[in-house]
């Protein structure tokens, strides 16, 4: 109702500037000689009316503005606080990043995407070999569940990849599906990731053959935007892959071909 009567006032301020500044042009205004001796002063009274009036309006409509740029801020606020807050998980070590892997992956309820490389080829402690192989115990119990759809992305470039796909394929899991890629003649750092559900990654293994393996960063992240920038990520490598396993299909051609390089 307010600012009706505002849009109101300031529509007969401005029809009464025009009139008179019409009527003066005219001539209309020399029979009343007392108006036409006050045009300036009317005119300064229309135009302080005018300023006025605006100047209230910026008063009234400025908080609104700034609430709605103050309530932006805190949306970027809060998103920024959750790249740094409870959305990222920091692992201090191997061990405990094979053994929250194993965790999430008994809680699985949808799918699994493993990018693994095969980039790291031996390990430091005992305490990491055994996180480690309850690892290699919950992949395999996941492929077992027939409601999971679990998809492998390596280049199998030694004896114990190989040897742990060729159990996963000959143990019939059809929810287990490989794809691989030939990196004999590549020598650029690549990065091992897995997904649970499409909701959370957990990142590593990036620094072999480049850097000594101290000083890697392991880390779990749950922001769906970022999830969903590593799904996209490993949807466009299982594209280009070559499938060894899809479904129930299996390229033992290469499979046999890939046994053979690595037994010369």
């Amino acid at each position: 109702m307010r600012q009706k009567i505002e849009k109101v006032a300031l529509i007969l301020t401005g029809l009464a500037a025009l009139g008179v500044s019409i009527a003066d042009f005219a001539g209309a205004l020399t029979e009343l000689p007392w108006l036409a001796q006050r045009i300036p002063v009317f005119t300064l009274l229309l135009l302080a009316l005018l300023v006025t009036f605006l100047a209230f309006e910026q008063r009234d409509y400025s908080p609104r503005i700034n609430n709605k740029i103050d309530q932006s801020s805190v949306r970027v606020m809060e998103e920024i606080k959750k790249l740094h807050g409870a959305e990222v998980l920091h692992f201090d070590n191997v061990t405990q990043v094979y053994s929250y892997v194993t965790t999430k992956l008994h809680g699985v309820s949808k799918s699994v995407d493993d990018i693994t490389w095969g980039s790291r080829e031996a390990f430091r402690t005992n305490t990491e070999k055994e996180a480690y192989q309850e690892y290699l115990k919950a992949m395999e119990a996941v492929c077992e569940r027939k409601n999971i759809e679990y998809r492998e992305v390596s280049s199998l470039t030694d004896n114990h990849y190989y040897d742990r796909a060729k159990n996963l394929i000959e143990k019939g899991y059809y929810t287990y599906n490989l794809g691989y890629y030939d990196i004999t003649q590549l020598s650029v750092p690549l990065f091992s990731f897995i997904i649970f559900d499409r909701q959370e990654v957990v990142a590593a293994f990036y620094r072999h053959p480049k850097l000594p393996l101290p000083g890697e960063v392991y880390i779990s992240i749950t922001h769906p935007l970022i999830v969903r920038l590593f799904g996209d990520y490993f949807d466009t490598l299982w594209a280009g892959s070559r499938k060894i396993k899809d479904g129930l299909n299996v390229d033992n051609t290469t499979f046999n071909q890939i046994k053979e390089r690595l037994t010369k």
